[in-house]
């Protein structure tokens, strides 16, 4: 260190060297929360306060790190506004009947055939989800679908055989009839002739009959039986298909399919009951019953078709103390914009205060899921007690029966889902193996999957009247400030519910503090900020700072780099990344690419993550320029972003929010999604297809309150 410090000495004044003490003083002035929380600085602190309680001696460690700790409680506590949290309580009706097997040979026409079929495959592709199954195997559910829609061609293909013998039956009986009927005239005729040669033949003494009409009668005999034969062929041939569809209804995995539907329809009413009940009465949140209706409610938002909701939406509230109030594992989900991370570094800070001033025991794990979005890990402590300060604190706080609480924010944000998969089923491990755990999980709305079972699932509330006065106080100091702040907002219709949401709200204010006005609506909002902060505007001091660049060339940077990582799953970039999205976007400062990553990290907008890493400062950020780099002259690129998410893909959900709020033609950007819409509900299976047409109807609604969109869905 001395050694590097000596060498820079020639370039004083140009390049000043830290390191120790005065690199975490630089740290704790200008960064605090980098070293908190994308460090194992904070398991290091907390360890040594844990340490402490134990010695008679003055925490010595405190002298040199606390002030890290006081600055970033104070950046972040002067402004945080602690929320609530909710349970959304519905009751619903099930749709997915079990097909009705047991029908006569009577009733065995091809109609009924057809909706059995239509039901089995109905059936099959809501059981597919392994939320639905109460001990799901990912293969034996895979199989019986596979099975369920094989017997359901299966069925269709023997509907249509018996359409066909049918329609064979009907043509050979209108022939028979018509050659009976054409018989019948014959002998008619046969008969006129022969009384006619009989009166002849008495008058002139002939034989009876002619040999020829003698075979013809023959003939005539022989066609009958014949025809009648090829009837009774025609019965038995519809015997043996009625026969085959019964055979094919006797599969094993029908009686599968049965016992499924009847376990969840058990797990179902269970809930509808907890839903009727829960409004009015205390609930524990650890209960079997809550879990229960937890999973249901996840199941019925993945397969909307599949229900029918009977009451309308209610919420049940809970005030902001509710994680000091219960020790069960927690997934707490919200929209994005909610405060999901400022929630958990809040917490985090404020049990290690909590932890100073010696009012209470309970250690704090803060972990950023999406720095493990790609990592192979093969046991929990790898995963979320990466430091050995980390792994010792919890082993010494599970012998003393501490709690410790670990954060696991971000479960959205790691893209695949065998990931999170993986993730949660260590996370589970970890709570079984360390009774003392306390495991909070948060993530945005639409994580789902059959790992989060053993989680009680809440929403984090969004902020109340108070709660925005609040948050309004704490950024605009000055009474008159906030008066004029207050009567541009009573004007602005489509930005005053945006002040509910966190992130939202934050950003109008800074906004306003800048400009002294507010802008008209959600996209706008976004456009003004990020214009600002690559202006060189410091919206948190209100301070201009010199740019070498200019916003151009910065945003043209940060749009192509939004799309790359997004079209990739990705959070983070490396320098690699940086350096090749500005030879694309800005050849010109090709060898300055450094020097322009030094200043878009100065704006704020982009962060670094570890030592080489970078990523947006919030998610939403890099999703509003990925829609704004979401143009494409053919009009492919946006077709096939459309196509996917409407096929489930969720992590395009807010990108598309963004590229339609852009539009200038509302009624052109609902005329592509409802084409759309109507060609994946052609050629996938997506049960809230709906819901995901709604959504975006509901964005470009917001973005364009005096438009309208047609009031049916287009499926």
């Amino acid at each position: 260190m001395h050694s590097i410090e000596g060498k820079l000495r020639t370039h004083f004044g140009k390049v000043e060297f830290l390191c120790g003490s005065q690199l975490l003083e630089k740290f704790s002035k200008y960064w605090p929360e980098f070293i908190l929380f994308e460090s194992t600085l904070l398991g290091t602190y907390v360890a040594a306060l844990q340490q402490s309680f134990e010695q008679s001696d003055p925490i010595n460690f405190l002298s040199s790190r606390h002030y890290i700790l006081s600055s970033a409680d104070k950046s972040l506590g002067n402004v945080y506004v602690r929320q609530g949290f909710k349970i959304p309580l519905q009751e619903f009706e099930f749709l997915v009947e079990q097909p009705n097997l047991y029908s006569s040979d009577a009733t065995l026409a091809a109609s009924h055939i057809t909706a059995l079929s239509e039901q089995i495959v109905f059936a099959a592709t809501f059981i597919r989800d392994v939320k639905v199954w109460e001990t799901p195997e990912p293969k034996v559910v895979e199989g019986l679908y596979r099975a369920l829609t094989e017997l359901s061609a299966q069925l269709r293909d023997a509907c249509a055989r018996l359409e066909r013998e049918e329609a064979e039956r009907k043509r050979s009986e209108r022939e028979r009839l018509q050659k009976e009927a054409d018989l019948s005239k014959q002998r008619e005729l046969d008969r006129l002739a022969r009384e006619r040669l009989e009166r002849e033949r008495q008058k002139q003494k002939q034989p009876q009959l002619s040999a020829e009409q003698r075979r013809r009668e023959q003939a005539d005999r022989e066609r009958l039986q014949t025809e009648s034969q090829q009837h009774g062929s025609n019965e038995e041939a519809n015997r043996v298909s009625a026969q085959r569809l019964k055979d094919l209804l006797k599969s094993p995995s029908i009686s599968t399919m049965a016992s499924v539907l009847d376990a969840f329809k058990i797990r179902f009413v269970e809930a509808n009951r907890f839903a009727r009940k829960a409004i009015h009465e205390p609930i524990r949140l650890d209960s079997a019953e809550f879990l229960n209706y937890s999973r249901v409610w996840d199941v019925v938002q993945t397969n909307p078709s599949c229900f029918r909701k009977l009451t309308e939406k209610r919420h049940k509230y809970f005030s902001e103390t509710l994680l000091d109030e219960i020790g069960s594992p927690t997934l707490i989900t919200a929209p994005a914009g909610y405060g999901k991370t400022s929630f958990c570094k809040w917490n985090t800070l404020n049990d290690v205060r909590a932890l100073i001033e010696k009012t209470s025991h309970s250690i704090p794990v803060y972990v950023p899921l999406h720095q493990l979005a790609t990592m192979n890990l093969a046991t929990c402590e790898e995963a979320f007690l990466r430091s050995p300060e980390a792994l010792q604190l919890v082993t010494s706080a599970t012998s003393k029966c501490h709690k410790v609480r670990v954060y696991l924010d971000g479960l959205d944000e790691v893209t695949t889902v065998g990931q999170q998969q993986r993730l949660m089923v260590l996370a589970e491990k970890l709570a079984n193996k360390y009774p003392s755990i306390q495991i909070t999980v948060t993530g945005r709305d639409y994580v789902s999957g059959p790992w989060l079972r053993w989680l009680s699932r809440l929403q984090l509330s969004e902020l109340n009247d108070d709660q925005v006065t609040q948050l309004i106080a704490n950024w605009l100091g000055d009474a008159s400030e906030r008066g004029d702040f207050d009567r541009q907002l009573s004007r602005a219709r489509t930005l005053k519910p945006l002040m509910h949401v966190p992130l939202l709200g934050t950003l109008t204010i800074a906004v306003f503090r800048k400009l002294k006005s507010l802008p008209e609506s959600k996209i706008k909002l976004y456009e003004i900020f990020v214009e600002l902060m690559c202006g060189g505007w410091d919206l948190a001091k209100n301070v201009r700072r010199e740019t070498r660049f200019g916003s151009q060339a910065k945003l043209g940077v940060l749009t192509r780099l939004a799309g790359l990582l997004h079209t990739n799953h990705k959070r983070e970039a490396q320098e690699g990344d940086i350096h090749a999205t500005v030879l694309q976007t800005a050849e010109a400062f090709a060898g300055q690419w450094r020097s322009i990553l030094d200043e878009i990290l100065e704006d704020g907008l982009l962060t670094r993550m570890g030592s080489h890493g970078f990523a947006f400062s919030h998610l939403s950020f890099q999703e509003y320029f990925s829609a704004s780099e979401l143009t494409d002259p053919n009009g492919t690129r946006q077709q096939r972003i459309l196509k996917l998410y409407l096929s489930g893909d969720n992590w395009w959900q807010e990108v598309l929010a963004f590229y339609v709020a852009m539009s200038k033609r509302p009624d052109e950007a609902e005329a592509w999604i409802r084409r759309t819409t109507v060609d994946v509900s052609k050629t996938s299976k997506v049960f809230d297809l709906t819901r995901r047409f709604e959504f975006l109807m509901g964005a470009l609604a917001s973005a364009w309150p005096a438009w309208s969109p047609q009031k049916t869905a287009p499926i």
